[in-house]
């Protein structure tokens, strides 16, 4: 057994367990719990932290990085979600009548596990419809909106900062923190355009950590009030029960 390698997966799982009681850890306290000098433990850390594993909390505290979210997003992300959501989308889609997609991010990039046509005559195309850029797609803005700070610093360091006209209103990093916090708020992010609207939803672990999102496409002459009323009801309808299966 390589000692090191024990006690930062000793931290990681103290790290795990305080995360699941909605919790940070400080220096101190994983210190103690490993009985590990501060600084042995800070360098270890730093480590962790590098690689993606932990990332820095508020008050000098710990929480986990976006490397543990990708994996936790692999584990039920893949095959078993797809099953999941795969009856319930379809449903969706012949309620609502419209395009679906399922997404989740993995290394702070977009990843598509579902796609859903939509029933009506006239439908958008939502694989030509996210021809554009990464922060343009309402998927990812509610993907970043219930991130961490650690997979938010990773998916600008895989995608960069929204850049001019992209995201209408968020050109800065601050601006996307006070952008992202209003979409967690009201729980969906929106776009309206010319032609086309979208709507994207979260879809959350018991825990409250984004495992995916569903993100609906809807012609712009077809968006009114009452069709956006009906998507958001039905769509959180199909989310718990997606939910309920994983």
């Amino acid at each position: 057994m390589v000692k090191s390698v024990h006690n930062a997966l000793k931290a990681l799982d103290f790290i795990v367990e305080r995360h699941l009681n909605g919790k940070n850890v400080t220096l101190g306290e994983i210190s103690s719990h490993l009985e590990l000098r501060n600084t042995t433990v800070r360098n270890m850390l730093k480590t962790m932290e590098k690689s993606g594993y932990v990332s820095r909390g508020e008050k000098r505290s710990y929480t986990l990085g976006a490397r543990c979210f990708d994996i936790e997003r692999a584990r039920v992300g893949g095959k078993r979600l797809v099953e999941a959501a795969g009856g319930a989308l379809s449903v969706l889609a012949d309620k609502i009548g419209e395009s679906l997609v399922l997404a989740t991010i993995i290394r702070g990039r977009r990843n598509v596990l579902l796609r859903v046509s939509g029933g009506n005559v006239i439908s958008v195309d939502s694989a030509k419809a996210e021809g554009g850029s990464g922060y343009g797609l309402v998927t990812n803005r509610i993907m970043l909106a219930y991130a961490s700070p650690g997979e938010l610093q990773s998916a600008i360091e895989a995608n960069g900062l929204p850049s001019s006209g992209e995201w209408a209103g968020v050109i800065s990093y601050e601006d996307m923190v006070v952008e992202l916090r209003r979409i967690r708020k009201i729980g969906y992010a929106e776009e309206r355009g010319e032609s086309l609207c979208s709507l994207a939803f979260p879809i959350l672990s018991e825990n409250g950590d984004a495992l995916a999102s569903v993100g609906v496409y809807v012609p712009t002459f077809r968006y009114d009030e009452s069709k956006v009323e009906s998507i958001k009801f039905s769509t959180r309808e199909a989310i718990v029960n997606i939910c309920s299966l994983i």
